[in-house]
């Protein structure tokens, strides 16, 4: 038998050992691919979308990021004309200082439920760039960062009451602690920064797993709108409602009675919207008017601030101009009503017997939309006499058709 000679027998073996070798190297390479995290499978199976767009033109970026803001300042218009007309939502129950405050201290809620929105929907966005949370399994994730912000939001929101309730409401009113605003405040923080939440986490995922759009360019101006425009609704009219109910059932738009006075104290029109039984009788009210009549010329003499001296005037005494600024009592708040005045500068009085909260700014409007009338249909009445008594029906009429919304 013929042995192979010994060069060929090498060359077999090394042969052998490079097949074994390659054979080897693949299977090493197939294991570390199937062993690598999910991270790397995304980065390998999904477009790059980041390396597109920092690679991309100035006007590309702009295309891509413009329609997400185009729509964010549109919608950004609904919370602007809640919060414009808040103040007038909010004044009848709680006055016009604490009205000023709860409206200035929306941006500082505004901007903490932002904060929220912004840090879910970045973790949100992380989380998907590299794999953690796919489309199947996205919503384990979210609810744990929902709870977490739900406990933030509580933690923050007494915090919130301390200061707003304790702290601010004293330094600005007087002394005055403001639990109750304190208290709805704090409440509206909650639940605003609870839909903050909300919103950065929902943002992300919904964009890319189902509408396949990059969280990136459109995530921010989404929760953002979202939150705001949610958020603005819920602050002023939940904080309307919670003030509502410690109301009670009255109108805080109420005017209950309307007077006018003559410059000497006598009664010249009166108005009720009141039951037969709540009605005054005809001495109460020609006493009610004389009272206030008085009431409000030694309110005038007493104010601190006194008109300056005119030029011409006798005695270095006031302005032969004064009476065209008619002072004394304007407005008379107490727990369960509110008197709000009018002088016009013949010196006859209009005031108006209104809610304990009714606004000022509504009632001086009203009062100067009443003294028209008392002018077109009873002083250019070529029979009415100065000092008595106004009989006029269309006078009457318009007053009541213009009182009459504020029962």
């Amino acid at each position: 038998m013929q042995l192979p000679a010994t060069n060929d027998v090498a060359e077999e073996v090394a042969s052998s050992e490079v097949s074994s070798s390659r054979a080897a190297s693949e299977s090493t390479t197939d294991s570390e691919v199937e062993g690598r995290t999910p991270a790397h499978r995304r980065i390998k199976d999904t477009p790059d979308s980041a390396v597109k767009y920092h690679s991309a033109s100035t006007l590309r970026r702009c295309a891509t990021k413009l329609p997400a803001l185009l729509i964010t300042l549109f919608l950004e218009f609904i919370p602007a004309l809640v919060y414009s007309n808040g103040y007038s939502l909010l004044e009848p129950y709680i006055g016009e200082e604490k009205s000023n405050l709860f409206i200035a201290l929306n941006s500082l809620v505004a901007a903490v439920a932002g904060n929220f929105a912004l840090q879910n929907s970045s973790n949100m966005s992380r989380a998907i760039s590299i794999g953690i949370i796919t489309k199947d399994r996205w919503m384990g994730h979210a609810f744990k960062e929902f709870l977490l912000g739900c406990v933030l939001s509580v933690e923050l929101g007494v915090l919130f009451f301390v200061i707003t309730g304790f702290v601010i409401s004293p330094i600005l009113f007087h002394g005055e602690v403001d639990a109750t605003l304190g208290g709805v405040l704090a409440l509206v923080f909650i639940v605003s920064t609870t839909i903050g939440s909300f919103s950065g986490l929902i943002t992300p995922p919904v964009l890319y797993f189902f509408l396949r759009l990059d969280p990136s360019a459109c995530a921010g101006p989404g929760e953002t709108c979202f939150q705001d425009v949610v958020g603005s609704v819920v602050m002023v009219y939940m904080a309307k409602g919670v003030f509502a109910l410690g109301r009670g059932t009255i109108n805080p738009r109420s005017v209950f009675a309307f007077y006018i006075v003559s410059r000497d104290g006598s009664l010249l029109y009166d108005y009720e919207s009141l039951t037969a039984e709540q009605r005054p009788s005809a001495n109460d009210k020609i006493r009610w008017s004389s009272t206030f009549h008085t009431l409000s010329a030694i309110a005038a003499s007493l104010s601190p601030t006194l008109p300056a001296s005119g030029h011409g005037s006798a005695g270095g005494g006031g302005s032969k101009l004064e009476y065209l600024n008619p002072r004394g009592i304007k407005t008379i708040r107490g727990d369960s009503y509110s008197v709000h005045c009018m002088t016009v500068i013949s010196g006859t009085k209009g005031f108006a017997v209104c809610a304990p909260a009714f606004p000022e700014s509504v009632a001086q409007e009203l009062l100067a939309q009443i003294f028209i009338y008392f002018c077109d249909y009873v002083m250019k009445n070529p029979f009415y006499e100065l000092g008595m008594p106004a009989r006029c029906k269309q006078f009457d009429d318009r007053v009541q058709q213009l009182l009459g919304k504020y029962k």
